[in-house]
Parts: C-alpha cells; structure tokens; sequence
C-alpha cells in the first residue's frame, strides 16, 4: 500500500513539472519572432497573436522583398493592425518550422551549424503534457537567428 501511493505521488510530481514547463530555446537562435502593431486611438505598440500572420509550413528568409512576399497579415478584425516588424537581414535571418500536433506540448527549438558540411539544422523536440481531453497545439516556430550565407543549405527536422 505504502509503495502504491509513493509511485503515485511521484508521477503526480512528475505531471506537475511538465505542465509547468516552457517552450525553449538554444544553438544560435537569438529570439523569438513576435508581430505588432499599433492601437490608434492611443497611438501605443502591442504584441499581436502570431495566428494573425500566414507563413510557410519551412522557410529560411535570408532578405526584405521574401520576407514581406512570404509573410502575410490575415485580414480578420482583431489583426487589422498587425504590422511586419523591420528586419535587419544584414545582421539576421528568420527560419520557420512549423508544427501541428494533437496533445498540449512544449516546444524545445535547437538550430546549429555544421559549417564544414555548410547545413544549418533546425531541430525541433516536443514534450508532452497530459491534457484532461485531446487539445490540438500548432506553433509557427519563427526565430531569429545570425545571418545565413546563401550557400548553406537548411534541414528542418
């Protein structure tokens, strides 16, 4: 009876740590890719939810006239002010590696340089958090990263 209710008090612990994870990042990625935009009436900045922006399921931008080829703002009302963020791509690149899953889930982003093969890979883990019920997750998984010279070649895993 002892041993019964310690191992369930473990994997009670062990949910618990899950659910109170994150999303995480490492290798060379320096940020996030968030949009905005601009409450008119005040005139202040905001954050909009990354849903308003349609983009490619992979992609490595690399300049300005792909970037805003690619990246469209979706024309529903809550993303009417929704605004491309500039982008130094002198100095950086984004990479897109989309994802859609069924359960809750952490995404764990790497993206690393093999520069004697000339790849760059972006390499997405998840970690599964029970849900109560069958709960979809989709994450754009947009970065920002260095610079990617044009002869490397990009493998999404």
């Amino acid at each position: 009876m002892i041993k019964k209710t310690i191992y369930s008090f473990l994997l009670v612990c062990v949910m618990i740590s899950c659910c109170n994870e994150h999303n995480e990042d490492s290798g060379i990625i320096k940020s996030d890719y968030t949009i905005g935009g601009t409450d008119n009436s005040n005139g202040l900045n905001y954050n909009v939810d990354i849903r308003c922006l349609l983009t490619p399921d992979t992609a490595c931008i690399r300049n300005d006239s792909v970037y805003k080829a690619l990246f469209k703002i979706d024309s529903t009302s809550e993303c009417k002010n929704a605004i491309l963020p500039t982008i130094d791509f002198n100095k950086y690149s984004l990479l897109v590696n989309r994802k859609s899953v069924s359960g809750n889930v952490y995404f764990h982003r790497n993206v690393f340089i093999d520069s004697i093969n000339k790849t760059i890979t972006y390499q997405i883990s998840l970690e599964y958090c029970h849900c109560a019920d069958m709960c979809h997750s989709e994450e754009s998984n947009i970065v920002l990263v260095p610079a990617i010279s044009k002869d490397y070649k990009i493998i999404y895993k």
